[in-house]
């Protein structure tokens, strides 16, 4: 799974789902599939794709966010691809990893698509560079997933790159630190 292929497969049929309107994707990401280099690559500083899960509680009205060491901002759980499988399972393993929030479920709105891997939002983002993890400022490729899962399951942070991990209102993220208000108008938009 871990292709250019397979991601440029993704892309074209994320871009059928939404249409015009929202399916914006990087001219960036399109040349990195389009040269040899390792999209999947975490050492690859011109970019790399990542994967992360937006969650949300049974009734949709709650989603779950992590308060990310490194960026100093609460945003949804998610990092770099590890495993071979669908994009999609890795951000259910970032999930767990980060929160320790187990018996997710992919949302219907993959459900409803021709296929359950094309993602909920593909989004490219700049990453300061971190002396610290000795990598340069790079860009993150980030293939988004939505999630249901148990508000009720008790929340265990990854101590090493989360600082907390909880569930917030929707309505209570417009008063966050967060760059994640274009998720949470995409799912009042699509979901609810």
């Amino acid at each position: 799974m871990r292709s250019h292929q397979y991601v440029l497969g993704l892309i074209a049929d994320y871009q059928n789902v939404y249409k015009a309107e929202d399916a914006n994707v990087s001219s960036t990401l399109f040349d990195q599939l389009n040269a040899d280099g390792d999209v999947f690559d975490r050492k690859n500083f011109s970019g790399h794709i990542t994967s992360s899960g937006l969650v949300l509680n049974q009734s949709f009205d709650k989603i779950l966010l992590i308060n990310h060491k490194f960026l100093q901002m609460w945003l949804q759980p998610g990092g770099h691809v590890e495993g071979e499988g669908e994009i999609y399972k890795e951000a259910m393993r970032e999930v767990t990893e980060e929160t320790a929030l187990s018996a997710l479920k992919l949302h219907r709105w993959h459900q409803n698509n021709p296929r359950p891997d094309i993602p909920f939002s593909i989004d490219s983002h700049n990453i300061p560079k971190s002396d610290k993890k000795h990598e340069d400022a790079h860009i993150h490729h980030d293939f988004t997933y939505l999630f249901v899962g148990d508000s009720s399951q008790k929340l265990t942070r990854q101590i090493e790159e989360v600082e907390a991990a909880r569930w917030f209102a929707l309505d209570d993220v417009k008063n966050l630190k967060t760059d994640i208000h274009k998720f949470i108008e995409r799912v009042q938009k699509y979901i609810i």
